[in-house]
């Protein structure tokens, strides 16, 4: 060999090991693992007992495919007298979201707690994580509480772009409740 080509090879060689040496070092991540964030929401709040709530559970990111859907949504809600009531297991819809209609029979605060287990979708054989919501509170008080007498409630406007980490763009806007209509959903 001439001394040229030595010179090459022993380069090469050096770099190999090196390159080799630095992979050890790298952890490798299942990119098919997907962080789930979980979102509860309960409205009106205050309400009377008897009243009806509305409560939103909901995942972000969005499924990975339209035709997805989230399942095995649960609700805890632990009442003023510390005894819990389940509700679900909910399917979501494409929204990656869901609700129902509850009605409070004591006074007091309950605290209420979603949690999704978690799944792997077909479609692009990722695992979305599980997730449990922060808790959220609701205040029961002994009167109705009337539409007249609910003050306006802050919603928030989102634009969801449909990234694979899934961006939220919130706006606040102030918004007067209208008549409250209940339609029972059939448990």
């Amino acid at each position: 060999m001439t001394k040229k080509t030595t010179k090459i090879s022993l380069t090469l060689l050096i770099t190999t090991v090196l390159l080799a040496t630095s992979l050890l070092g790298i952890t490798l991540v299942n990119a098919a693992d997907v962080d789930t964030y979980a979102y509860l929401s309960v409205f009106p709040n205050p309400v009377g007992v008897d009243d009806t709530v509305v409560v939103i559970m909901s995942v972000q990111p969005l499924q990975p495919a339209s035709y997805d859907f989230y399942e095995g949504f649960m609700a805890t809600i632990t009442k003023p007298d510390s005894t819990t009531e389940t509700k679900g297991p909910f399917t979501s819809d494409a929204t990656g979201s869901t609700w129902f209609n509850y009605q409070p029979t004591q006074v007091g605060t309950y605290s209420i707690e979603f949690s999704y287990p978690g799944e792997t979708f077909e479609s692009t054989g990722e695992y979305y994580k599980p997730c449990t919501s922060p808790i959220t509170e609701l205040v029961v008080q002994q009167e109705p509480i009337t539409p007249s007498t609910i003050e306006p409630y802050v919603a928030y406007v989102a634009t969801v772009t449909p990234t694979r980490v899934g961006t939220i763009v919130s706006e606040r806007v102030v918004t007067p409740v209208p008549e409250r209509v209940v339609t029972p959903v059939p448990e």
